[in-house]
């Protein structure tokens, strides 16, 4: 790829149920130029959190821009600044997810560092576990999970579709059926995650399918475990790491590194919840 000149002040049109990381990172760069801008979504509008998220950011940072949801078009001023100022980073929903799901399959797990109020989009996992029938609540600023009888439900995943892994994992021990809908983006992530998952949990004994981009499953009470892969793909193999909680026998995990692209002291924080790694399998 070469890029030649400067990026330059105007109207864009981008697809919004491609990435939304695209539109964030024109959001970045686009106030500082020399004149007005706007960027023109043209399809519907997924994983609408992210953007709010960045929008917030930005105007935290002296930045201004304008989302009209009605329009589906966000507006961008030339000519400003960011200004530095002191921020503290709020926890990972996407990653407490993990968490939070060993918590009702065989807690309890408490989190820290969350936001209650925050805009990212993974922070429905709280309700979506509640909704399953687990024990979530808050305690001294920390988010409690406690192992409970989880039962299946239909979840659309358009505007969450990182939490599909997870959820998945939480369907296979569920009681009754579970639908993960929705799904299409999931195949454009660093797997196909609909087959990565699907094949994944169903080596580890998941009563689990792909119907077009959902995924069905029919719980179980405990699984069988057994060998599965990465598919280099950070969220597969945190899954499959958790669903060991409910297999009877060792999980054999191939690529586990790929745990570095987002988490790389998981290992870690797995074996302070009490996990058992073998070590033979990490060398």
């Amino acid at each position: 790829m070469t890029l030649k000149g400067k990026l330059k002040p105007g109207n864009y049109s981008v697809r919004g149920d491609v990435s939304s990381q695209f539109i964030s990172g024109m959001l970045l760069a686009l106030p500082l130029l020399s004149g007005d801008s706007t960027i023109q979504i043209t399809t519907k509008l997924e994983s609408e959190a992210y953007i709010d998220m960045t929008v917030y950011m930005q105007k935290l940072f002296g930045v201004e821009v304008y989302f009209d949801k009605e329009e589906n078009k966000l507006i961008i001023p030339g000519k400003q600044k960011y200004m530095p100022r002191n921020y503290y980073v709020e926890g990972d929903w996407s990653q407490a997810a993990f968490w939070l799901a060993a918590g009702v399959m065989s807690g309890p797990v408490s989190v820290s560092g969350l936001n209650r109020n925050s805009l990212q989009g993974d922070k429905v996992i709280e309700n979506i576990i509640k909704s399953m029938g687990g024990k979530v609540y808050w305690e001294n600023n920390r988010l409690v999970a406690e192992k409970s009888n989880l039962k299946g439900i239909s979840v659309d995943i358009s505007q969450c579709p990182d939490l599909a892994p997870i959820l998945a994992v939480l369907g296979s021990v569920g009681e009754g059926k579970t639908e993960i809908l929705n799904g299409s983006r999931l195949r454009l992530k660093e797997s196909d995650r609909i087959k990565a998952i699907v094949t994944e949990m169903g080596k580890l004994g998941a009563d689990i399918s792909e119907e077009g981009d959902n995924i069905i499953i029919n719980g179980k009470k405990i699984l069988s475990g057994g060998n599965a892969s990465s598919w280099n793909d950070h969220r597969i193999v945190m899954s499959v790491a958790i669903a060991a909680v409910l297999c009877k026998n060792n999980v054999i995990i191939e690529g586990f590194s790929a745990v570095n692209k987002s988490y790389p002291s998981f290992w870690e924080h797995y074996k302070i919840l009490g996990g058992n790694i073998v070590e033979q399998y990490l060398g």
